[in-house]
């Protein structure tokens, strides 16, 4: 990629806080009932954003936490964040399947996503199906690509609840007016894969567990 800014740089903030909030109400479903949200600005050499986090009194019997993020350049959502403890069905109920959750992920993709990312991302299928680590969830990515190349850490991330559909979570990760060089001669994959294979391979691990307060066990 190109030189990184300036030391000392930071960029333009073209949004302003209720245009941020504007923004985010359109995209998403926020309770009227969760009033204004808490906001805080970021700004660095190369990019700026609004955070805006809608919370629930803790008091209240199920909580509701609402997490978007806005850039404040160009209007983009880069974030996206839903979590309740109202909704706690047994974990294995699921209602959609990978295909049914990729179609709604498509969509969030063509309402949520920049066309000018859009033509600079392809999607990469997860080998995981659900993730039962938190809330089930089906989890989709589109990577940047650069003449052919993936862009380490760059892209896009949808995630739906396999229960009821929702959108729980979206995050864009994109650095601007950035341009790229491949260089002269890459390594073909079958010779990266050879250089790789000598350090592949299996551990055994045993772990020692003792009773509390001896050494025994």
């Amino acid at each position: 990629p190109d030189a990184p800014p300036a030391p000392g740089a930071q960029a333009e903030i073209q949004v302003t806080r209720d245009q941020a909030i504007a923004i985010a109400r359109r995209h998403f479903a926020i309770p009227a009932g969760l009033g204004e949200p808490n906001v805080g600005i970021s700004q660095e050499a190369d990019r700026a954003y609004w955070t805006l986090r809608w919370e629930t009194d803790d008091k209240q019997p199920d909580q509701i936490y609402i997490h978007v993020s806005i850039d404040a350049v160009t209007g983009w959502v880069t974030g996206y964040s839903y979590w309740t403890t109202g909704l706690q069905p047994q974990a294995l109920s699921l209602s959609y399947t990978r295909e049914e959750a990729r179609e709604l992920a498509e969509d969030w993709f063509g309402k949520l996503v920049p066309a000018e990312v859009r033509e600079a991302v392809r999607f990469t299928d997860a080998p995981m199906a659900v993730s039962y680590f938190s809330d089930p969830t089906y989890r989709f990515n589109w990577e940047r690509v650069a003449q052919g190349y993936p862009v380490a850490d760059e892209g896009i991330s949808i995630a739906i609840d396999a229960r009821n559909g929702d959108l729980v979570d979206y995050s864009l990760n994109w650095r601007h007016g950035r341009t790229f060089t491949v260089p002269g001669a890459l390594l073909a994959r079958a010779e990266v894969d050879a250089a790789l294979r000598p350090y592949l391979g299996m551990t055994l691990q045993y772990s020692y567990f003792t009773e509390p307060g001896t050494d025994e066990g």
